[in-house]
């Protein structure tokens, strides 16, 4: 087997142990918001669906500091497991804006668990009930990929969740890694539209619509 392979194979699974997935070729064209309020988008988001969730109890808890400066935190209980916290894995990273005309398209610092995937786009969200977030990087001749149905509540119900996976799939985008992410034993926490648009290598074929 080969070195270029093995390395492929790892990323795979350690991609897929945060929830992302691996795919050969490209990122594909996404469109996300182009018309976005970063600041209401800010606060606590549930994850209801994610690709190939290896956690429950995964939320967001983004958060402007006193310079200005982004930073979100997600926490979960990784396969589920609980070690007497009340969640697990908490990971604070901060947010760079990657283009000018809209705040959708970012880019997370990376750390040692998320070092495979860090560009995002807020697909859609009405900011008060639910959001779409997706994620594409480049990785090697392959490209870990991510897609997070978000709730302000730990509960989402289906119809919303069915109208989002429209939206993907109305732009290519393969919705069968979507699981359901668990919040059922979780206790309370501790301390665009369809249009095409041209693509941009620094935001990985993520275009504002």
């Amino acid at each position: 087997m080969s070195v270029g392979l093995i390395a492929v194979l790892t990323l795979s699974v350690i991609a897929g142990c945060y929830g992302n997935t691996f795919k050969m070729g490209a990122c594909p064209r996404v469109v996300v918001m182009d018309q976005f309020d970063f600041d209401r988008y800010s606060g606590e988001w549930y994850v209801i669906q994610r690709f190939n969730p290896m956690a429950t109890c995964t939320k967001y808890a983004i958060e402007k500091g006193p310079d200005g400066v982004y930073t979100v935190n997600e926490t979960s209980r990784p396969l589920g497991l609980n070690f007497g916290f009340h969640q697990q894995y908490i990971k604070a990273r901060k947010i760079n804006f990657l283009r000018n005309d809209t705040t959708s398209i970012f880019r997370l610092e990376r750390n040692l668990v998320h070092f495979t995937l860090s560009t995002f786009g807020v697909v859609d969200t009405d900011y008060v009930k639910y959001a779409i977030v997706w994620g594409c990087d480049p990785v090697l001749f392959g490209s870990v990929q991510n897609v997070d149905i978000l709730s302000r509540q730990p509960t989402l119900d289906t119809d919303t969740i069915k109208k989002a996976k429209d939206t993907l799939k109305e732009m290519h985008i393969d919705t069968s890694p979507l699981d359901n992410v668990d919040h059922s034993h979780c206790g309370n926490s501790g301390n665009g539209d369809g249009s095409e648009g041209e693509g941009n290598a620094n935001t990985n074929n993520i275009v504002a619509g």
